[in-house]
This record gives C-alpha cells, structure tokens and sequence, in this order.
C-alpha cells in the first residue's frame, strides 16, 4: 500500500470537514416527506450549508418586513440572512434579487438556487430550492416558514424563474456575479 501525499489527505480532510458541517443543521424531517432529516448538505458546498441553516428555522413566524430570526423572516429577508451567514450578499428584496445571479431553467435547479413566483396579490416571492422539487420558504402572515413542493398547483402556476447565486461543490466554492 502507497501512502497518501500530502495533497490527497487535505482534500479528503477538506471534503469531510464540509460533510459534518453540514450535517450537524440537518436534524429535522420535514412535513412534506421530503428525506429523514439526514441528508449531506455539505456535499453541495456553500449552497448546501444555506439550505440547512434556512431549514432550521423551519417554524419561525412570518414576519412582513423580517430579516432577523429573533423577530421573524419575510420571504426575501430569510433568503438574504441564510445567505449573509456563509458570506455571500444578496439584495434584501424578491424583486431585486430575482436580477441577482445567474438565470437556472426549472430542470437545472440546484439546491440553493432562489426559486421565485408572482401574483397580483402578494406580487414578488422567493423561496430556496433544496432538491427534488422541494423548497424552503417564508410564506405569508400568519404563516410559519415551510417546506412546499414547486409541484403544487398554487407554485407551479405562479412560478416565474430561478437564479443561482453561488457555484462549486464541496471543496470548492465561490460566489457568482454581484
């Protein structure tokens, strides 16, 4: 047996610092079935660890203006504080971050990517895609922050685009364009 170089041993270490990183904010089933609450987040980098820490506030009161989990998220103040955490700056409202990033086609969704609807009432929404259909997000008042499937009829009506705002994978990572 060779032993391993220096260079092998780091990436592998790099590569399950991430792994555990991102695996400690993945304690809680959600409600739509979506996985056991155990899934590796850390393998999608960046993006991955967003996912985990805007799903641990899963529950928290909607809050119209909210950007501080003390005193609860709107949609685009949830998406923009999970973001802030892991170093990436995002604008603060729906409208201007759907122009923030790159354009993603509904079947190139990646977990991370902004997933964004409109309507006449509510106009501009964002939620945070975490894979297989499913999304994170801070609804409505007298909503709590949920998961919800882009396949419901509601979401799948009103869906307008997505935008990934960072790229790279578990030992590589970087934000997008500003």
């Amino acid at each position: 047996m060779t032993p391993m170089n220096k260079k092998s041993r780091t990436a592998i270490l790099a590569a399950l610092a991430v792994a555990l990183i991102g695996l400690a904010g993945c304690g809680k089933s959600d409600i739509h079935g979506y996985g056991d609450g155990r899934r590796d987040w850390g393998r999608h980098g960046t993006a991955g660890l967003v996912v985990a820490y805007a799903r641990s506030y899963i529950g928290l009161p909607y809050r119209y203006g909210g950007s501080d989990p003390h005193q609860g998220f709107d949609c685009s103040g949830l998406i923009q504080h999970a973001y802030a955490r892991f170093g990436v700056r995002i604008p603060r409202t729906a409208r201007d971050q759907f122009r923030h990033g790159r354009p993603v086609s509904r079947r190139r969704l990646r977990p991370g990517d902004l997933v964004f609807f409109w309507s006449r009432r509510t106009k501009w929404h964002v939620g945070l895609y975490m894979g297989r259909g499913f999304f994170v997000h801070s609804p409505r008042t007298g909503a709590a922050i949920r998961v919800d499937s882009l396949n419901r009829r509601y979401y799948r009506r009103r869906f307008q685009g997505a935008r990934r705002v960072v790229q790279g994978g578990p030992t590589y990572w970087r934000s997008s364009l500003r």
